[in-house]
């Protein structure tokens, strides 16, 4: 095997791993899919297993970019690190979306979950907003909204949960504010 073709093996044993976690960990950021954790999860031992294919390959060849082909594939650790730690938070959090469906604004909502809170000002009649709240804990967690409005504060009590319960898909949540008080709550995919 010649040095460009141990070179360009090197280079994809670098950049497979890297760009399924990278993609897996952004995904699962902008959707909340819970496949996203099982496919970073499995992408740590197919990543370990092709550093090792990889830093064979580079080592063994004798051009001058062989050290950097080393370096990239040793960055894939701290870039794994990174994508666990940012799926990690993810899966913590709960997404609560705020509908004001009432003919009056909204000066500020509240929700707060054990582990952080999370708040939204000024939701004009008939808009939205949504508030991600990290759990920050394994225990179990009681989730409120405070709303603010025309002078008067509602406050709720959503439930409970166990943190846990939550890993790899946090709940999102839909609660619509009426002029009589809290809508329906509903669960959003």
């Amino acid at each position: 095997m010649d040095d460009r073709s141990r070179l360009e093996t090197a280079w994809f044993c670098w950049a497979v791993p890297a760009f399924i976690g990278v993609g897996a960990t952004i995904f699962h950021w902008l959707t909340g899919n819970p496949s996203c954790v099982v496919v970073g999860l499995l992408c740590v031992p197919l990543g370990v297993l092709l550093f090792i294919v990889g830093l064979a390959h580079a080592v063994t060849a004798k051009s001058g970019r062989r050290g950097l082909m080393i370096l990239l594939l040793f960055s894939n650790f701290p870039l794994a690190l990174a994508c666990a730690w940012v799926g990690l938070r993810e899966s913590f959090t709960v997404s609560v979306t705020v509908v004001n469906e009432s003919d009056q604004t909204i000066d500020s909502a509240l929700a707060t979950f054990n582990g952080g809170a999370a708040k939204a000002s000024a939701i004009p009649p008939k808009g939205s907003a949504t508030l991600k709240v990290s759990t920050g804990t394994i225990e179990r967690c009681e989730f409120t909204l405070s709303v603010a409005t025309a002078g008067r504060t509602l406050q709720t009590t959503l439930g409970s949960y166990d943190s846990d319960d939550l890993i790899g898909g946090a709940e999102r949540l839909r609660i619509p504010v009426t002029n009589e008080g809290f809508g329906k709550v509903t669960s959003l995919p």
